[in-house]
């Protein structure tokens, strides 16, 4: 079994927690420590039997309940070379590369480089047993190794933060808008539309589309589009979700070779910027 649920996802604060029979890892710790421990305990999970936490990269909104999540939970931390040098992090760290697959327990953790400007980001692609899963957020571009994990997923968790008329038109200043329409800034609507045409397979059943923006998108706007780009695929049929900002997601999970989804989005009563 291999489960994902988003806990948080925006530029506010973003944390997912993976689940297998045997381990259970969160994928940044964006929110304060009380935040992701009630979104925890509203999902019936224990925080105390998270194994590890693993970071994509140093900005705020992936790190900033970090330390006392792991100083709390007394759990390792396992993060780049580069993000350890920027977020200077004290604890118990392993640090990782594109090209340095790990376990924990029965989880399997492939680091994959993302193109974002931060210093050594990265995204994760898991698998446990026969069942494939990926959190790709925060890059610019879709890599080639994130092609080919696509071509394998079951599950995804996928970037669509902007739609790129709707930032153009809107009042970022310039060097913003070009910040996160760069090579090493945020993937579009578009462009996870195009990820999902070109590599998705037939194994693909799920895609929960994570860090939108909320000045630049919308919950309808990323699903209308990405949903019609999907559509030419005959050959592909999945589900689609959205991640939001003030909500806990649905939880994918694959079991056995089959897909479902548990629960329903759960928007709660915390704020996510409150401890």
């Amino acid at each position: 079994m291999l489960s994902v649920t988003l806990l948080a996802s925006g530029s506010s604060g973003n944390c997912a927690v993976v689940k297998t029979d045997d381990a259970q890892v969160l994928v940044d710790a964006g929110t304060p420590y009380k935040t992701l421990a009630a979104r925890m305990a509203y999902l019936g999970l224990e925080p105390a039997d998270t194994a590890a936490i693993l970071v994509t990269h140093e900005h705020t909104d992936h790190v900033s309940g970090l330390r006392v999540a792991a100083r709390r939970l007394d759990i390792p931390v396992y993060l780049s070379k580069g993000t350890d040098r920027k977020t200077a992090f004290t604890g118990d760290s392993h640090v990782v590369g594109a090209d340095d697959p790990f376990t924990v327990r029965d989880l399997h953790v492939q680091p994959l480089a993302a193109s974002h400007d931060a210093e050594e980001p990265l995204a994760f692609a898991f698998r446990s047993g026969d069942s494939r899963a990926a959190i790709l957020t925060d890059t610019g571009i879709a890599t080639p190794a994130m092609h080919k994990v696509v071509r394998k997923a079951q599950f995804l968790a996928l970037e669509a933060n902007h739609d790129e008329q709707v930032l153009m038109a809107g009042r970022y200043p310039a060097y913003l808008k070009q910040r996160i329409l760069s090579d090493e800034g945020h993937l579009s609507n578009a462009q996870a539309g195009c990820l999902l045409m070109e590599s998705a397979s037939d194994a693909l059943s799920g895609v929960t589309l994570a860090h939108l923006s909320e000045q630049n998108n919308t919950v309808q706007l990323a699903r209308e589009t990405i949903s019609h780009m999907i559509s030419h695929r005959n050959d592909v049929s999945l589900e689609l979700d959205v991640g939001q900002r003030h909500a806990v997601s649905r939880t994918a999970v694959i079991e056995d070779g089959c897909f479902s989804w548990q629960g329903a989005l759960r928007t709660l009563p915390f704020l996510i910027n409150r401890a």
